[in-house]
């Protein structure tokens, strides 16, 4: 949450604009990682492509001064926008550091000719830079948190692992250069470079040279290369300490994300056997086993995707009213696509435990024809759901056989309302075309729900009284539990008087006073459309499928 509204120049700390501009941030950083110390030691001649790139930097940098202000930050439960409190914490924190720095690189870069002891400390001092690797872990795990699977995420880690193995590698066989390079000054010094180099090698073969020494401090092999005076011998005894320690820890880590991932691929080849076994052993036939075989894939490869509640212990330890608001906030979305629930005054929080998720397979029966209908259904963006008039034999029939004008339901669209204010039977079936999921509210819930809340129970009542009674003008013959394309739901508010929170609320203030009866008989017994039920429910019994119910 917000502590206050956000302005339009304040970027959210878990923006897109913000996680690009640190992608960007974080990749120059890495350049300098690998470019900074090899300079350094190597002391290169001076190439316009490393021009560009200091320039390129310089900018960014600069520019990430002006970025900080602009950009929100959390504190506790809350992401601060306020600009006045993002400027304070950013001047107590990283301000300074930051100024410094890229103050120190615009002398650098307009006093590039100079080549004084005290220039060549000053670029020492450009190695600072290097700190800004700190603001690296946030972004890391930025995006750890949009990695979508177990696997992915493990695969993240061994990348991440062995990314900063090779950067260590790399800045311990930079020192060593320099070491050697600093004390080859010194006449009669005997150094590693002396002694294992000439003059005639190659930049590159002494960057390998030092890498290849580096890397056998990790990898513990042997190498031809050896320190020559006491200063080189206690560096390499140094280097050697803490290669025993990065190198247990990055083997121990790396086996560890290697064997997760093997237990992955062996828990889901062992499921998916004894599922194929559970068929083969009950005699269960090919037509049922193949769509069976085929959801538990869809379903497996969703829950690998999208992490499910039962799987997050932590959630079990969250009080009731928090759960329930979590709830609300993960399915409401889906809910607020018809107009009555999108509306300010109509809190979905308050009857979010009638709001459940359905999952479907494909040709799987969401309702068939003569049912009761106890639930009003939201189509979500993973769905397909064929809905026609009549009643079929089976759902493989519905798979291949064509109905006369079937209605294709996709992701926004909503059936049997009905259902939520009178007693309604089902007047045609429903399938799913392809693996689906809807959001169900629950008729018997949300009236409990709306019962213990006065004013929101009073302003569904009137919209209630208003549907029911255009339910009950429309003929027989045009029933359907599609009944969105036959009811204007968008003219039943404003008829209700429900366009703006404050118009209902003065129309509670100045109506009559309400009681507390049971949801469904309180609309059932002041409109006449139960007659209408009474008929199709007498018709059923006499073993004849309804044309029409309500």
């Amino acid at each position: 949450a917000c502590r206050k509204p956000a302005s339009p120049m304040i970027a959210h700390p878990s923006s897109r604009r913000r996680l690009a501009w640190d992608l960007l941030g974080m990749a120059l950083l890495t350049y300098d990682l690998l470019v900074i110390p090899f300079t350094e030691a190597f002391n290169p001649p001076p190439s316009d492509i490393m021009k560009t790139m200091a320039m390129i930097a310089l900018g960014f940098w600069t520019l990430d001064i002006l970025v900080s202000f602009l950009t929100g930050f959390a504190e506790k439960n809350y992401i601060v926008m306020e600009p006045r409190r993002i400027a304070m914490r950013y001047i107590r924190t990283w301000l300074v550091f930051d100024i410094s720095i890229v103050s120190l690189d615009w002398f650098l870069l307009v006093d590039a000719d100079s080549f004084s002891t005290a220039f060549r400390a000053l670029r020492i001092l450009r190695m600072l830079r290097l700190m800004r690797a700190l603001k690296v872990m946030r972004v890391m795990q930025v995006i750890r948190d949009l990695i979508a699977t177990e696997a992915m995420s493990i695969g993240f880690d061994i990348v991440k692992i062995s990314v900063l193995l090779i950067v260590i590698i790399h800045l311990v066989a930079c020192g060593f250069y320099a070491m050697g390079s600093v004390q080859v000054r010194e006449a009669g010094r005997s150094t590693w470079i002396r002694t294992h180099l000439t003059e005639h090698e190659s930049m590159l073969y002494r960057y390998a040279t030092a890498l290849h020494w580096s890397l056998g401090q990790f990898a513990g092999a042997s190498v031809e290369v050896h320190p020559q005076n006491a200063h080189e011998r206690i560096y390499a005894v140094l280097v050697s300490l803490a290669a025993i320690i990065a190198a247990s820890s990055f083997i121990s880590i790396l086996t560890t994300s290697m064997t997760e991932l093997r237990r992955i691929s062996t828990d889901e080849s062992r499921e998916f056997w004894l599922l194929r076994r559970y068929l083969r052993d009950w005699g269960v036939s090919r037509s049922v086993a193949h769509r069976v075989h085929r959801y538990a894939e869809y379903a497996y490869q969703r829950q690998k995707k999208q992490v499910q509640t039962k799987d997050v212990f932590l959630l079990t330890l969250l009080s009731e009213p928090l759960h329930e608001e979590l709830r609300n906030e993960t399915l409401s979305c889906h809910v607020h696509v018809h107009p009555l629930f999108s509306n300010p005054s109509m809190h979905t929080r308050i009857f979010s435990k009638a709001i459940c998720e359905v999952s479907l397979a494909k040709g799987d029966a969401m309702f068939l024809c003569g049912e009761r209908a106890r639930a009003f259904n939201l189509v979500t963006s993973n769905g397909m759901i064929r809905y026609h008039i009549g009643q079929i034999e089976s759902p493989q029939q519905a798979s291949h056989t064509e109905p006369a004008e079937p209605e294709f339901l996709r992701e926004g669209a909503w059936i049997c309302e009905a259902a939520l204010w009178t007693h309604w039977l089902h007047m045609g079936d429903a399938f799913a075309v392809t693996e689906s999921h809807i959001v169900s509210i629950s008729a018997d819930v949300f009236g409990k729900c709306l019962q213990a809340h006065f004013l929101l129970w009073g302003l569904i009542k009137i919209y209630a009284e208003h549907f029911v009674d255009a339910l009950n003008d429309i003929a027989a013959d045009h029933l359907t539990d599609l009944l969105h394309q036959v009811i204007d739901v968008e003219e039943l508010l404003e008829r209700s008087g429900l366009e703006t929170c404050s118009e209902w609320v003065s129309s509670m203030k100045s109506g009559p006073t309400m009681s507390y009866p049971t949801w469904g008989p309180a609309v059932l017994k002041k409109f006449p459309c139960a007659r209408i039920i009474k008929k199709a429910v007498k018709d059923l019994r006499f073993g004849l499928v309804p044309s029409h119910a309500g």
